[in-house]
């Protein structure tokens, strides 16, 4: 009985550790997935502007909130990747109006 206890146990703990790992998301991890996959979905700046101020509430409610560091690692890749899906549709957007404004003739 003791052998196959021993022999077992080492499993279930692999099996539990490995389900902990993979599938125990924090608050914060799983909420800024969801702002970084909206922001990288516009498709205009109207859109990017509204998810930007999503982002910078996200920003302000995280101030002072401990997570572990895998965790806050991953949550700053995922701010980074969505600023920057943001900051490219605005700049796409400007750079149209500024093509659209011919320039005065010269004299």
């Amino acid at each position: 009985m003791r052998k196959v206890v021993m022999s077992v146990l080492p499993v279930v703990v692999l099996v539990f550790s490995a389900g902990a790992i993979a599938g125990c998301k924090s608050k914060w991890v799983k909420r800024i997935e969801k702002i970084e996959k909206a922001a990288c979905a516009c498709k205009d700046a109207k859109c990017a502007k509204k998810q930007q101020k999503i982002l910078n509430e996200y920003i302000s409610d995280t101030k002072g909130v401990k997570v572990k560091k895998k965790d806050a690692k991953k949550v700053g890749k995922l701010v980074l990747k969505a600023q920057l899906c943001i900051s490219k549709k605005i700049l796409k957007d400007r750079l149209k109006k500024v093509k659209k404004v011919k320039p005065a003739a010269k004299k």
